[in-house]
């Protein structure tokens, strides 16, 4: 990403208008006193070299810019994905990713994924002309846009298909090519990078893959925690992006531009489309003496003659100005390409408005103020406006806001290139929030901060979630059914406990971890976590209903909810860590969801929570435990409703009337006093149905007693649990 840096440094953007300002009034001075002194040939000689030689040295910064996000997109690509085996494995956010990358860089013709199996997605843009894999005489469709070749294994076959798109990525028309022997992990390309374990560059120019034009290509190998290669990133910039660019840029009607390498082959061309000499599958780049042009040649020559960058040449009684403008070293170092930028213009092409225009000194005057004027709105307008929009955009970013693509364009390049990087940067946080709790990444960047390994000890209310007899479920679903419907229950039961200022911890298999209290702090954190398991509840039943009607199994969600004092922090490896906490009230928490199932209950919460909302909530008293691996009894109440809240939460008279009751025949049965115990939980029975199976429990324990009372002694009202 240090290459990137380059884009967002002020000075660049302030370059630019400094030379902008500086060639403005240089242009002026020279309008006024040209119709004065247009016989002074010195004068206009130096002018025209400086102007040649400043546009010269912007077009190629420019061309490096866009040569740099081959590098940047591999990178992207590399940082966006996680070990995968397979193609099968892609999820569809990762290849959404992908797609917009794609479209970020709009330089580039294609990058693509090589997996060690020798799986391989493939993204390129579409040219005017090119026709289907499987009917060369057929062409494709005019909306297509773009391709996705895909290559996968499936029992013994290699398989190539090819999508194509419109820009609103919908698929115009599909082929597949059977038993392909395509094969990328015996490429140059895959070879060099997953062998040297670094950003690998090919030297020379050759066709791309899966484009039928010569390319640059770039590949940065996938690396696994322990160094192991599992797949290669790669990205193409197909050389004929460079012509069109030159040809875009052209100062005046005849300027010709050519860009060398050190062979004397001509990479790209104002004048010529592609540069290149094609027999069957091979291709290369022409040379100068191939390249039909009547001035290159003898330019190139005198070139060598002279040993100066900078000249005048005259041929068939016309003269050109040249520049050759090298590529800095630092793109040398990168691409190990040693290019230079031949620029041609015709002297007269120059100042023909200017010899057209002797007869009225006042009106060229007026003329040159006019045009400078407009110059200078039209260029602060050009740099106002897009730079307004990116510094809302820039506020969204700090705010967090993704919610929609920066589509702030700009023909500065500078601004534009800001604008790619910053929609860049805006999808790979937003990526990066779904890895990590949004407040803490929010944190992180406030403090300007590398994250450390370390923790902190702090109370925190720690829920756990599971859901009952999930095993049975997956068994009897296939495992994308499995993984859709999963994935619907995480999405209604995540969005509640953000809401709820909670901080997702991890997902374990289909138990949910959440805890209140950090990365920020939260007096009412029990409040919010006794709440968000009300609500869960709630979305799951409706949840259910809807499943029903769709023939998908119901789940049956247990919460344990419990506060307490746990270490958290960064935790892990200096290579890979996870902002989590550990402690006995971690296991706890995991415990009382697990004991759920003896009760017969859905919500069970710590005497420590109840005692931080027992004034907010309606909560009945479950027993007093000594969960597996301790001796110390805990009391546990069943959540079942917030008072004064939404009707489907707030509990109703039955239910109040049935804690009162409980909690005297609970009183008894603490105090040895079985008969009554036994009389009161009789009482409860069939009260509420759904709270039988506590009842029935309790019925069971006093007959017991009453047959064979326990010692005073060694009686003190705990329930020692031997499962968890």
């Amino acid at each position: 990403m240090k290459k990137l840096a380059i884009f967002l440094k002020k000075h660049d953007l302030k370059t630019y208008i400094l030379l902008e300002v500086i060639g403005l009034f240089f242009v002026t001075a020279f309008l006024i006193s040209s119709y004065n002194h247009y016989q002074d040939k010195k004068a206009l000689t130096k002018f025209s070299h400086d102007y040649v030689n400043r546009y010269s040295h912007s077009l190629v910064k420019t061309i490096e810019i866009q040569m740099m996000e081959l590098v940047e997109s591999s990178y992207l690509v590399s940082l966006s994905l996680s070990h995968i085996e397979s193609l099968k494995e892609l999820k569809a956010e990762q290849i959404l990713y992908l797609k917009n990358l794609f479209k970020i860089f709009s330089t580039l013709s294609g990058f693509h994924v090589s997996l060690e199996n020798g799986d391989f997605i493939h993204f390129h843009n579409v040219e005017q002309g090119d026709t289907f894999q499987t009917n060369r005489e057929q062409p494709l469709p005019l909306n297509v846009e773009y391709c996705i070749v895909s290559i996968t294994h499936d029992d013994r076959k290699q398989n190539e298909v090819w999508k194509y798109y419109n820009k609103g990525d919908q698929i115009i028309a599909q082929e597949t090519i059977p038993n392909s022997n395509y094969d990328p992990r015996l490429k140059e390309w895959y070879l060099e990078a997953k062998n040297n374990k670094a950003t690998y560059i090919r030297p020379d120019i050759k066709l791309g893959n899966f484009i039928k034009n010569l390319t640059i290509t770039a590949s940065k190998p996938l690396l696994k925690p322990d160094q192991d290669v599992w797949g290669v990133a790669t990205a193409d910039l197909d050389v004929r992006k460079i012509s069109q660019f030159l040809r875009e840029n052209t100062t005046t009607p005849h300027t010709n531009m050519f860009v060398l390498n050190d062979n004397q082959e001509v990479v790209a061309a104002s004048n010529v489309n592609m540069p290149m000499s094609q027999l069957g599958n091979n291709a290369r780049l022409i040379t100068l003496k191939e390249l039909e042009d009547d001035v290159i040649w003898p330019v190139f020559n005198a070139y060598q003659e002279q040993k100066e960058n900078q000249f005048e040449i005259s041929d068939h009684n016309k003269s050109y100005i040249v520049n050759f403008t090298n590529f800095s070293e630092s793109f040398y170092e990168t691409f190990d390409h040693r290019w230079k930028l031949v620029t041609i213009v015709p002297f007269d092409e120059i100042f023909r408005v200017f010899l057209q225009s002797q007869q009225d000194k006042f009106g060229i005057y007026i003329f040159a103020f006019v045009l400078v004027f407009l110059r200078i709105i039209l260029l602060s307008r050009k740099l106002s406006e897009p730079i307004e929009e990116l510094t809302d955009e820039a506020i969204k970013i700090r705010e967090f806001n993704f919610d929609e693509d920066i589509k702030t364009d700009s023909k500065i390049k500078e601004v534009s290139t800001l604008s790619h990087t910053m929609q860049t940067m805006k999808i790979s946080l937003k990526s990066f929030t779904k890895y990590m709790p949004k407040q803490l990444v929010i944190r992180l960047l406030e403090k300007n901060q590398d994250i450390e390994l370390g923790g902190e000890s702090k109370k925190l209310t720690i829920l756990f979630s599971d859901i009952a007899g999930f095993t049975s479920v997956s068994e009897n679903m296939t495992p994308q059914a499995l993984m859709t419907h999963i994935s619907d229950y995480f999405e209604n039961l995540t969005q509640i406990i953000i809401h709820e200022k909670g901080t997702i911890d991890k997902y374990i298999g289909d138990a949910i971890m959440a805890f209140w209290g950090a990365p920020d702090d939260d007096p009412l954190r029990s409040f919010h976590a006794c709440r968000a398991a009300l609500l869960c509840q709630r979305a799951l039943t409706q949840l259910n209903k809807n499943w029903e009607l769709q023939n998908k199994p119901v789940l049956k969600t247990r919460f344990g909810i419990h506060a307490g004092e746990v270490v958290v922090g960064n935790m892990g490896s200096s290579e890979r860590m996870n902002y989590t906490l550990i402690g006995d009230s971690v296991n706890l928490s995991s415990r009382l969801e697990g004991i759920n199932k003896i009760y017969g209950t859905g919500i069970i919460i710590s005497e420590t929570v109840y005692g931080e909302v027992k004034d907010q909530f309606l909560c009945r008293v479950l027993d007093i435990v000594a969960v597996k691996g301790k001796k110390q009894g805990v009391k546990i109440y069943e959540l079942l409703g917030q008072k004064d809240a939404e009707n489907e939460l707030c509990p109703t008279a039955d239910q109040e009337a049935f804690c009162l009751a409980f909690e005297k025949a609970f009183e008894f049965y603490l105090k040895m006093n079985w008969e009554k115990a036994l009389a009161g939980f009789l009482k409860l029975k069939g009260m509420i149905p759904s709270y039988d199976h506590t009842v029935d429990l309790y019925v069971d324990r006093c007959q017991t007693y009453i047959k064979s009372p326990p010692a005073d002694e060694d009686w003190d009202g705990i329930s020692h649990l031997s499962s968890k």
